[in-house]
């Protein structure tokens, strides 16, 4: 009975420091935790002044130069929307051609005989089309390239505010 006892004190002993060590490590956790948020508050403050300051600046050119400056400002971020979407174009453009030639030699393959190299290459053109096509769709249902393009005004504030 009595050894059952020590061994219960001996548990009891060992949750203990298990406990303080716990503590121990949650207050360390909680102190590198503050230190983060200390340095997350210094970077948002940063950020603030520095879009104060771009923000001041723009305005005072708005100010000087008037309106043209601002429709330019939106032309601009048209242009850059526009300069998203046409790579993915690009791709559809490919992804059809790609589709077309795998067609044809399939069609050349049906109509002579199974060469392993064109087999290999009708293979590869569907493939090919296929992924572009994949890549292509993804880029084009880009909400905000369409944004831009129709609403650079809302793009504007997605862009450096978001």
């Amino acid at each position: 009975m009595k050894e059952e006892i020590e061994k219960v004190e001996q548990s009891l002993e060992a949750v203990k420091n298990t406990a303080i060590e716990a503590q121990e490590g949650a207050k360390v956790v909680a102190e590198q935790a503050t230190q983060v948020l200390d340095k997350t508050n210094d970077v948002v403050a940063f950020t603030f002044d520095k879009m104060e300051g771009y923000f001041g600046a723009a305005q005072k050119i708005i100010e000087q130069y008037g309106g043209d400056v601002a429709a330019l400002g939106l032309n601009v971020l048209r242009i850059e929307a526009i300069s998203e979407l046409i790579p993915y174009l690009i791709y559809t453009i490919l992804s059809v051609l790609f589709y077309k030639g795998a067609l044809s030699l399939s069609k050349k393959i049906e109509e002579d005989n199974w060469d392993g190299d064109t087999v290999m290459f009708v293979f590869l053109g569907y493939i090919t089309s296929c992924c572009l096509a994949v890549v292509a769709v993804i880029g084009i249902f880009n909400l905000w390239a369409w944004v831009g393009m129709f609403w650079p005004e809302l793009y504007a504030v997605h862009k450096f505010l978001l």
